[in-house]
């Protein structure tokens, strides 16, 4: 258990027994079945099945209506090993670099543009998990229902964002993180549907929430990154850092793109890629 306690800030047993519940076993707290699906309401709870019963315990989660993104199993076998783990929701590991640039700031405020998911594939899961808030802009309903239950701190808005306001045809495909308002970037796959959406400009979805400051911003849209860039108000709001997806093979490619090229002279320089993301850190004397 010496290993789970390094892993994580708070510890519970789960147990069915009612002589159990609210006793303290080894120093940890047993709790209910409602304590546990209060906690995984907030969004902020992992839940870490170290037993060679996990099947069963696993079912209980089911039942109770957890969701599989936070369940993890980890076998006794496997357990030492567990302490070693820099866990990550982002696709490519994105947040160990935002946690470590970010380590100092207990409190911040992200703009999560193509949010897709509280968990999965999430560059600002570990924000909210350590107590920042922020928009999530999604247009697919079914990932915002998820933002709601969640994020319950965070505004979540079943839009689009792009360079003008107005309708635009939004495809959704079986893979839903390949969602995009534009066909030509997945011309190979066919849409499960076609629906009209809403999209405004980051501008408007900025000033429309009353945004005074940013410390992170996400773009992941699946094509049209640039024109959300462009849509902002400099003048207003410079993020302190800025993720980008780019679908390019190399730095060279980078540092030539568009987008370098317009976030260099906004005063950002790159700090990390990886190999779907560009991380834009702003000099420290803009």
């Amino acid at each position: 258990m010496a290993y789970m306690l390094e892993a994580y800030e708070d510890i519970f047993y789960f147990d069915n027994n009612k002589t159990l519940i609210g006793t303290m076993v080894s120093g940890i707290e047993v709790i209910s079945e409602r304590k546990l699906v209060e906690l995984s309401q907030t969004g902020s709870l992992d839940i870490v099945i170290a037993t060679d019963n996990w099947r069963e315990i696993l079912e209980q989660c089911n039942t109770l209506g957890l969701n599989q993104n936070i369940v993890e199993i980890v076998t006794r076998k496997t357990f030492e090993n567990y302490r070693y783990l820099n866990k990550s929701f982002a696709q490519d590991g994105e947040d160990l670099f935002l946690m470590s640039y970010f380590s100092e700031r207990k409190e911040g405020f992200y703009v999560d543009i193509g949010a897709h998911h509280p968990l999965r594939f999430s560059n600002t899961a570990w924000a909210y998990k350590i107590g920042w808030h922020g928009i999530n802009v999604e247009p697919n309903i079914d990932a915002i229902n998820l933002f709601h239950e969640y994020r319950k701190r965070d505004i979540n808005l079943p839009i689009g964002c792009g360079k003008n306001h107005g309708i635009m045809e939004y495809y959704r495909y079986e893979e839903s993180a390949l969602n995009s308002f534009d066909k030509n970037v997945y011309p190979e796959l066919v849409p499960t549907s076609i629906e009209k959406i809403e999209v405004k400009t980051l501008r408007e979805i900025l000033t429309e929430n009353n945004v005074t400051k940013i410390d992170l911003l996400s773009i992941d849209v699946e094509g049209g990154e640039y024109e959300i860039l462009k849509s902002n108000d400099w003048t207003r709001w410079k993020p302190e850092v800025i993720i980008v997806e780019q679908f390019i093979s190399s730095v060279e490619e980078v540092i030539h793109s568009d987008i370098y090229c317009f976030l260099n002279e906004m005063g950002y320089y790159l700090g990390v890629r990886t190999s779907r993301n560009s991380i834009f850190v702003l000099h420290k004397d803009i």
